[in-house]
């Protein structure tokens, strides 16, 4: 009993609204309320920046994509850049780079689904891989559907127009082809009604040429190939159809000028530069692109121009060696 007074007193002092000790409990308390959310925010960021960048970095699509998907979700374009610029660095497969160019252009980002492909493509050349090819197609499809490869268009000629001893190529025909190439001059034939396909090869002392073409009724063409143009003279004797390009190309331009010409960017030209094999086709209003074979230390290159119009069908070949334009080709579709 004497000592209930003095419990009363302690507990009253305990828990007194003036209390130092209580003061400060309630204001930790506060702080706590108050920064509670936002501590909880802080970690959850954290934790999403841990799954980011750990693990050596993201270097595959299937990891890269719900990283991003959840970044989107969160509105977190800078964290969505992260994962993507972590992607980018540390991809080494071709088929990811394209997932991801997908990814983008079916989101209607066709700016970054470029961007995607440059970036795959210049990473896979720096290893020399061929894997590059389906990368650089998608890579101009996508330009040309964007109308940023128009100026090729506009600069490619006019096939049916291109001259051959005068003559319009598109008036030509086997007769009147073989008729460009006297028989002393033919050194190899072989020529079949059987296989409907004819070639005849002839040489003269300003060019070496090549005729050839099929009479197939479900495939009709005929071509003409002037050769050993690098050497400045045929092989043989006499003096036969002189060989002329159309404007944008000369005989003497190099791979790079006639790209130049066609309105190709000093951009677009790198990636292309060192491919053995470029064909552009041209249609009614869509245009492709064919790369083969990514090979810097070969000499060689060849450039087609592949015409697919209510005007004519037909194509332009370009071989290049070290020395220059070796050969080109005209083809015709009848």
């Amino acid at each position: 009993a004497p000592f209930l007074p003095l419990l009363r007193q302690a507990l009253m002092v305990r828990y007194a609204p003036n209390n130092p000790v209580r003061r400060a409990m309630r204001a930790l308390r506060g702080k706590i309320m108050k920064y509670g959310k936002r501590i909880a925010a802080a970690l959850l960021a954290a934790a999403l920046a841990a799954c980011l960048t750990g693990c050596g970095g993201t270097a595959d699509w299937a990891s890269a994509k719900p990283l991003i998907q959840r970044a989107r979700e969160m509105n977190s374009t800078d964290k969505e850049t992260s994962v993507l610029q972590d992607f980018l660095k540390n991809c080494k497969d071709e088929e990811d780079f394209l997932a991801a160019a997908e990814y983008y252009e079916g989101c209607g980002e066709q700016e970054q689904a470029v961007s995607i492909l440059e970036t795959g493509i210049r990473s896979l050349q720096k290893r020399k891989d061929n894997g590059s090819e389906e990368l650089v197609e998608d890579y101009f499809s996508l330009l040309a559907k964007q109308g940023k490869l128009e100026a090729v268009r506009q600069n490619a000629p006019d096939l049916s127009s291109i001259p051959v001893n005068g003559k319009p190529f598109s008036e030509y025909d086997r007769e009147s082809l073989l008729a460009l190439i006297p028989s002393e001059n033919i050194g190899y034939v072989n020529d079949n009604p059987s296989d409907d396909y004819y070639y005849y090869d002839a040489s003269f002392r300003n060019v070496d040429v090549n005729v050839n073409g099929s009479t197939s009724s479900s495939y009709p063409y005929y071509s003409i190939n002037f050769y050993n143009l690098a050497s400045g003279r045929g092989t043989g004797k006499g003096t036969g159809p002189e060989p002329v390009l159309p404007a944008p190309f000369s005989l003497t331009g190099t791979y790079t000028e006639y790209l130049q010409a066609l309105g190709f960017t000093d951009d677009q030209i790198d990636l292309l530069q060192d491919y053995s094999s470029v064909t552009v086709f041209l249609q009614e209003r869509d245009m492709e692109m064919y790369v083969y074979s990514y090979s810097p230390a070969e000499e060689y290159r060849y450039f087609c121009l592949n015409y697919s119009l209510r005007a004519y069908d037909g194509s332009i070949g370009f071989n290049f060696n070290e020395k220059g334009l070796d050969s080109y080709e005209l083809s015709w579709n009848s």
